[in-house]
């Protein structure tokens, strides 16, 4: 359900008072409004995207040994696998390198995933043998 009286509403009504009031206050005031968090339309963010782009792979078989460990561990957190693999076409300053997303239901879940004991066995047993970045996006 939607905020009836918001945070943020509050804290921009008083901004006149304060004149080293931000916008980034005011924004994080009507994301975290009583621990649920929202997006700037007033709804609820249910789910988190999570954008996983390889860089290198200097070890196949470590990256196989981790995936059969990490895709299990990540579904028992709540996570869907929507795409994985080399990119079929990139632009710009886009490189194909190994992609994966994942949709989680919250980001309570998606940092349960990787915290996990059976997720930290998955990351034990690469060792190192793949440089990732790991992003992470609310959903609209």
């Amino acid at each position: 359900p939607k905020p009836q009286n918001p945070v943020w509403v509050k804290k921009f009504e008083m901004a006149p008072q304060f004149p080293v009031f931000s916008i980034t206050k005011m924004i994080h005031c009507f994301c975290y409004k009583n621990r649920q968090i929202w997006n700037m339309k007033g709804t609820p963010v249910t789910k988190v995207y999570q954008v996983v782009v390889y860089h290198n792979v200097s070890n196949p078989e470590k990256l196989a040994a981790y995936a059969e460990l990490a895709g299990p561990a990540m579904k028992s957190a709540g996570a869907t696998f929507l795409a994985r693999g080399i990119p079929y076409l990139v632009r710009e300053e886009g490189v194909a390198t190994r992609t994966v997303l994942i949709e989680w239901p919250s980001r309570e879940a998606a940092d349960a995933g990787y915290n996990s004991p059976e997720y930290q066995e998955a990351i034990r047993v690469l060792d190192g043998a793949a440089t990732r970045e790991f992003r992470y996006m609310d959903a609209l």
